[in-house]
């Protein structure tokens, strides 16, 4: 469902209560008034008509002079007005506020009293408003998007949630093999290198692990997701052209945890610092330092890249599933269990143990080594 076009409304639908003064009130009690309705403007009448408007740079203008509070507000006010009927439509105040400049417009009744005041925000349409789960995660799996805010779950399910724990393991087995060969070429025209060596062991499949990932199609899906979640957790409606504006980049990824991870391991494994429980406390200060800067960087420029127009109507598509489903059940609670079991990761996890179990099988079949 579409939002109603405002510029086909009439005045008095699209007006907002405000304050409306005597023209011999006071300062005070301007200020106070527009405190009360929380706004920036208060009109100002005499004898039921309106004489002018009263708005927080004329208080400021008060102040300056000296005046307090209990001084009239009949000096301070702007005789210099724009109006409209309230049986006027949207489209007319639109007009209106092009040719005048004006930054408001005081609505009139059948009468040509004060029924409200009418500003240019007021004419953009309003969204409108749905129930929605303040949190949700996702993940991205070679078949679209997963999301879920802990209880109800949208999108890709648990076949192409466990392929993503295949296809991650799959490639971390790919990154050691060819980390091996690249490695072996290396001592074979330059000879033995104790760099190469070490850098085998662990930068080598990292850095080509994190290559692939780049360079698949998931990278995408994985922004789509994260911009869906964007646009959900800010109320934006889910439209291509909002979503595509969101950011790629998303504070709870699990990009940053295993940012955290790899940064406090890889420190706590070097040799640089010989003392152990030194090591440690720098380990754990740095990664508290840097493993959101950090995360946020192997987003942008690794675990995602801008999605097309595919990769984002399937994000799009889970999104709007997970809303539908939270309007019919969104007063469910769950057990910790269930969240975890809805967080995908119980899925990923044993698609990797598959994956892994697959290779052992080929390998004992075909009596060759393939895992180190």
């Amino acid at each position: 469902m579409q939002p109603p076009n405002t510029l086909q409304l009439p005045a008095i639908t699209l007006a907002r209560e405000t304050a409306i003064l005597d023209r011999f009130d006071s300062l005070g009690r301007a200020a106070q008034a527009m405190r009360d309705f929380g706004c920036d403007t208060a009109i100002i009448t005499e004898a039921g008509r309106v004489v002018g408007l009263i708005d927080e740079k004329g208080l400021l203008t008060a102040q300056m002079e000296g005046d307090v509070g209990t001084s009239s507000i009949e000096t301070y006010f702007d005789r210099e007005f724009h109006s409209i009927q309230a049986s006027e439509t949207g489209a007319s105040a639109l007009r209106l506020f092009e040719f005048s400049g004006a930054r408001c417009l005081i609505v009139l009744d059948s009468f040509g009293a004060a029924a409200g005041i009418l500003y240019p925000s007021d004419l953009i349409p309003r969204p409108l408003v749905e129930a929605r789960p303040t949190m949700v995660g996702g993940m991205a799996t070679p078949f679209g998007v997963y999301l879920t805010n802990g209880t109800i779950r949208a999108g890709a399910q648990d076949l192409p949630l466990l392929a993503t724990g295949a296809l991650l393991f799959s490639m971390f087995i790919c990154a050691m093999f060819a980390s091996d060969a690249l490695a072996s070429f290396w001592v074979q025209s330059f000879g033995k290198n104790e760099l190469v060596a070490s850098l085998q062991q662990d930068a080598f499949p990292t850095f080509l692990f994190l290559l692939a990932m780049r360079l698949m199609p998931l990278a995408g899906i994985h922004a789509a997701e994260h911009k869906v979640v964007h646009a959900i957790e800010r109320g934006e409606p889910l439209i291509p052209e909002i979503v595509s504006r969101m950011p790629r980049v998303h504070p709870r990824c699990g990009t940053n945890l295993a940012a955290a991870a790899g940064l406090f391991l890889g420190m706590m494994n070097s040799t640089w610092i010989p003392d152990s429980e030194l090591r440690l406390l720098v380990a754990a200060l740095v990664t508290l330092t840097f493993w959101r800067p950090l995360g946020s960087l192997l987003q942008y420029w690794v675990t995602t890249r801008p999605p097309n127009a595919k990769q984002l109507e399937m994000g799009i598509s889970a999104g709007r599933e997970l809303l539908q489903k939270y309007q019919l059940d969104r007063e469910r609670s769950s057990s910790p269990f269930v969240r975890i079991y809805c967080s995908g990761m119980i899925h990923v996890m044993t698609g990797s143990m598959l994956m892994y179990g697959l290779i052992e099988l080929i390998a004992w079949v075909f009596q060759i080594s393939i895992l180190v």
